[in-house]
């Protein structure tokens, strides 16, 4: 065994030992139920965990495999296995597990012994594994031709992981032409979901260059040998192609400065003119945007606290006026697109969602009484079972690194109260957490009522926004994140960046987010 597989079967047997399996899917809980019973160690069966068994392929496994599995000086261990693998098989009507004709050692020696690296084809590594062929199989059978995160890691961890062990990283080269092999097996998933080098060609011919090449297989290819140790939030892309940075605005004199900060002070004093306001705020925009865009560390404190007229009930007009600024022609686009959003999203929550809550919203979702507000709110519910934070977070200011839950990653987006008691607490709650962690509060959607919502607020504790539908609150919320460049929350980056760079088309650097916004637009053209 490889030193980074001891390397995560020791951290999985801390996590089984210590109960904290809030991180295992239902199939790895089975497992781990499953060998409990047959009273082996936790660090064998974190090592089953680490190489992917599931009861499916425990139905299959052979007596080779659990002997590479379970090596000398654990025989006692193996027996356990093999003895408690067999009644299990049996009162299933399966074979017991079968005795191998070669010591696996050497069969594994023989096998890597015939294939030269050049051989070692993705290909290759997918056909000659029992999780690859099965991958293979699967998606060969589905109508929708869809691959799970779970499928997508597993084939890079497959490709990536065994052609290391058996020979050193793989080259560029190398990685374009698995990535080419992937998707010739796979058509439906780009291939620069896989590997996109740090130069190429774009279809009209002309080269394009980025600082780092990226993709599922080179992340892959240049940590597997790595121990992280500080995870930092997700870079959102500050530079927009689809609207006017405020740094590029020009020809503003000094005498339009000394007018600005005049009516900064007039803002403030002047609120019950709101049409005279709105018409200030607006001729405004390009120097105030240039402003915020000079200034670091922006934080809804930050700009509130230079901006107080913000904090009129209808202080989210002004943000609008600013967003329609830098991006004139995104401005009805999470209306315009929200309905095949919210088609294709459904489908592959139908194939990723597994655990209990999540298949409760999907319910909620297909029940045909429900409100479009109930479906919606449920939808983006949804979005936090799919993309929950996968990496501890941190902040600057508190060197202690935090694993948020899928309900801490969904209370970074919404929060939904009964009554306004509880609101209360759940809103010094929320607050105390970022103090804790040393993260700034961010915007959060509060939805009033469960079944049947009665209103609709965007929040933050320097400033309150109450809408007719979620969906407006949710525009409001992304257009504030977006016109002024303020960090989304680490707990909840991956869901904001995915809903901001599908309905908006804002840029996106994640490779599992490029894919995951790929899908979508092939299942909507398949509509």
């Amino acid at each position: 065994m490889s030193e980074q597989e001891i390397n995560k079967t020791e951290a999985l047997s801390e996590e089984i030992l210590e109960g904290d399996v809030q991180q295992l899917d239902p199939g790895e809980l089975e497992v781990v139920n499953l060998l409990q019973e047959f009273d082996v160690s936790f660090e064998i069966i974190a090592t089953f965990l680490t190489n992917k068994y599931s009861l499916s392929t425990l139905r299959i496994i052979e007596r080779a495999e659990i002997e590479e599995l379970i090596p000398v000086p654990h025989l006692a261990e193996r027996t356990k296995v093999i003895h408690g693998l067999n009644k299990w098989r049996c009162s299933q009507g399966l074979p017991p597990i079968s005795h191998p004709a070669v010591p696996v050692q050497h069969v594994e020696k023989d096998k890597k012994k015939e294939v030269s690296r050049e051989e070692c084809s993705a290909t290759y590594l997918l056909t000659n594994s029992a999780r690859g062929r099965a991958i293979i199989d699967s998606y060969k059978s589905s109508d929708h031709k869809l691959l799970s995160r779970t499928d997508k890691a597993s084939i890079t961890r497959i490709v990536v992981d065994e052609f290391i062990d058996r020979f050193s990283k793989l080259t560029s080269a190398e990685l374009k032409s698995r990535a080419s092999e992937l998707f010739q097996l796979f058509p439906t998933i780009p291939e620069h979901t896989w590997f996109e080098p740090s130069s190429y060609k774009n279809a009209s011919g002309h080269t394009i260059k980025r600082r780092f090449a990226r993709g599922c297989l080179y992340d892959r290819n240049i940590n597997v040998w790595k121990r992280i140790v500080k995870i930092q939030p997700p870079v959102i892309n500050r530079t927009d192609e689809a609207g006017p940075s405020p740094k590029s605005v020009i020809g503003i004199t000094e005498t339009q400065v000394e007018e600005y900060r005049k009516l900064k002070q007039w803002f403030i004093h002047n609120q019950d003119e709101w049409e005279d306001l709105r018409a200030k705020w607006k001729a405004t925009s390009q120097i105030r945007l240039l402003e915020l865009s000079r200034a670091d560390n922006r934080t809804c404190e930050s700009i509130v606290a230079e901006y107080p007229t913000l904090k009129h009930h209808h202080g989210y007009q002004l943000i609008q006026i600013d967003f329609e600024e830098r991006f004139p022609e995104k401005t009805t686009s999470l209306f315009d697109h929200w309905d095949s959003f919210a088609s294709g999203v459904r489908r592959i929550f139908e194939l990723e969602i597994l655990d209990a809550e999540g298949k409760g919203l999907l319910e909620t979702i297909a029940d045909e009484k429900c409100s479009k507000d109930v479906r919606n709110i449920s939808i983006v519910s949804l979005l936090a079972h799919l993309l929950a934070c996968k990496h501890p977070v941190g902040n600057q200011t508190n060197s202690r690194h935090w694993k948020p839950s899928i309900v801490e990653t969904k209370e970074a987006v919404l929060l939904s109260v009964t009554n306004f008691n509880q609101l209360e607490g759940d809103l010094a709650r929320l607050t105390n957490r970022c103090f804790e962690k040393g993260l700034p509060f961010t915007p959060i959607i509060i939805v009033l009522g469960s079944t049947n919502p009665t209103g609709y607020t965007l929040w933050h504790n320097t400033f309150s926004y109450k809408f007719p539908s979620f969906l407006k609150t949710l525009d409001i919320c992304i257009k504030l994140f977006r016109a002024y460049d303020i960090e989304y929350p680490p707990q909840s980056a991956d869901v904001w960046t995915f809903l901001a760079g599908y309905l908006y088309e804002f840029p996106i650097e994640q490779p599992y987010l490029v894919a995951l916004c790929a899908t979508l637009d092939r299942l909507a053209k398949a509509k």
